[in-house]
């Protein structure tokens, strides 16, 4: 058992267009409590990359092959990262809580920020989508996949 992983808090307000299923991030906060801070400035950068990491994820990064196993996400025009202009703010908030079970009370930091993006994206999608009767279980989070689950919903 890992003894020293961190907690957050992450929360993602997103607009969701029901026309063309494409997912707009409007704010995105996080608290995180990694423990004792070593560096900050460290902490800091680790959270953020993380989180835009998690971003980009589950909203349309995806590695694609076609019907005879060839990859066609070889490049950036097929793989399509996020750019810092396609992300919006994020508020980051710390919370310091020592770890009993390390001797600097630190806790694990650079990895929480991914997982928690991608879950904290996929519930705001489902929770915009609810009243439609539709959701969407799997990433990305592609405007074809929430379309699709919006059309399904409907038929």
């Amino acid at each position: 058992m890992y003894t020293t992983f961190s907690n957050g808090v992450y929360i993602s307000v997103i607009e969701l267009c029901t026309e063309t299923g494409v997912v707009e991030i409007l704010d995105h906060v996080i608290v995180h409590d990694c423990g004792t801070q070593v560096n900050p400035l460290f902490v800091e950068g680790q959270v953020r990359g993380g989180v835009v990491m998690g971003i980009g994820a589950a909203i349309g990064e995806a590695i694609t092959y076609d019907s005879t196993g060839h990859l066609i996400s070889d490049g950036f025009k097929q793989y399509l990262l996020r750019r810092a202009a396609d992300l919006p703010d994020l508020a980051v908030g710390h919370e310091v809580t020592p770890s009993p079970f390390s001797n600097l009370g630190a806790k694990g930091v650079g990895e929480s920020g991914f997982a928690a993006a991608e879950a904290s994206l996929m519930s705001a999608v489902n929770d915009a989508l609810g009243p439609l009767g539709a959701r969407v279980d799997d990433f990305p989070l592609s405007p074809e996949r929430v379309l699709d689950s919006i059309l399904a919903a409907r038929s």
